[in-house]
């Protein structure tokens, strides 16, 4: 490799890391005017992770209530009542978490659909000369794949880190307030 080769491989990756900040949130600005038709659907998706978070936050103390009322300090209706609240909390986060995967597919296969023909869109406008620079299977292939991958990667991150806020804010929410151990003999 000759010395213009690596400069003009450095120019070329400076040039790269010049995709800006700019430009990024122009990106995302389209995708979030892209996804506009789809308000309903995501609210009602978030509202769903939401309450399966908070659900999913009470498990642990459930759990935790279960076995003081088994093992440390028995009281049959108590641990009862607590497995009856465990299990409708677990019931409460299934439900919530499939309802919230459903609606963020829905949502994700109509943003794919409409990037989809904005990028068909684009390739028409190309003029004739473009198809004889560029192989007719790669087109092919990034119009097929480069909507699905960014759709999932975006659902997948906004997905998690909604749930993990909900969750960790639940958790801290949670009150602490330790019981007394009394040791049966």
């Amino acid at each position: 490799m000759t010395l213009c080769a690596v400069d003009s491989q450095e120019q070329m990756d400076r040039e790269e890391a010049a995709f800006t900040e700019e430009e990024l949130n122009e990106s995302m600005k389209e995708l979030l005017r892209l996804s506009i038709p789809d308000f309903p659907l995501i609210f009602t998706a978030f509202t769903f992770v939401g309450l399966a978070s908070v659900a999913a936050a009470y498990i642990p103390k459930l759990t935790g209530d279960v076995v003081n009322y088994c093992a440390i300090n028995p009281n049959t209706a108590a641990m009862y009542d607590s497995i009856w609240k465990l299990l409708m909390a677990a019931g409460v986060s299934a439900v919530c978490t499939s309802i919230r995967g459903g609606l963020f597919i829905m949502a994700n296969a109509r943003l794919n659909i409409r990037i989809r023909r904005l990028l068909f869109g684009s390739l028409l406008q190309q003029e004739i000369g473009f198809f004889d620079r560029n192989n007719t299977g790669e087109l092919t292939n990034r119009l097929s794949s480069d909507p699905s991958v960014l759709g999932d990667q975006i659902n997948y991150n906004v997905q998690v880190f909604f749930r993990n806020n909900v969750q960790g804010l639940c958790t801290l929410g949670t009150p602490l307030k330790p019981k007394p151990f009394k040791a049966h003999v």
